[in-house]
């Protein structure tokens, strides 16, 4: 991802850092000097360059990337936005008064239905997230990994649920 400066003479971009997450970087094009402007030391998704020399960009874990805004002259980022949802696209209007971004919720939950499709209904509410669900062989329990998506750095655990998605039990 990269963007112009206002005055077409550099360009900011990311690179990716021991392969682990990027950092922005000011390229200017006339005298090819580079610096990094940021020291995040987490994934970086995308960066707009502002008209007034803030560089806007989405940060953080997956599953809970915000906006931040850093001077192209470098310093400690601002964070803009606070969720728990990815924001993976972000644009800025010319007159620097209005942020656009592409929002993306996470959101699962566990159907049955009938083998031909017919009769699927939900038995989870989404509120967690819910992978790779299986049922019992006397079809009275579910199993599946299940994750607190506000609790980013949590593990996936295994949960067994009564059919209608109700009491789960960590195992």
């Amino acid at each position: 991802c990269f963007d112009w400066s206002s005055d077409g003479k550099s360009i900011a971009w990311l690179r990716t850092v021991d392969e682990k997450y990027e950092e922005i970087f000011i390229h200017e094009l006339k005298s090819g000097r580079e610096r990094q402007i940021t020291f995040e030391k987490r994934p970086i998704n995308e960066l707009c360059w502002a008209r007034n020399g803030q560089i806007i960009f989405s940060a953080g874990p997956p599953g809970s990337v915000n906006i931040w805004t850093v001077s192209a002259d470098g310093g400690k980022a601002v964070q803009i936005t606070k969720g728990s949802e990815t924001i993976e696209t972000v644009r800025i209007s010319a007159d620097n008064r209005k942020l656009i971004y592409l929002q993306s919720r996470f959101l699962s939950q566990i159907n049955l239905a009938n083998a031909d499709g017919s009769g699927s209904h939900p038995i989870t509410s989404g509120e967690l997230w819910y992978n790779w669900p299986d049922i019992s062989p006397d079809k009275a329990a579910i199993v599946c990994n299940m994750k607190d998506p506000d609790q980013q750095e949590s593990a996936w655990n295994i949960f067994v649920l009564d059919r209608d998605g109700t009491h789960p039990r960590q195992i």
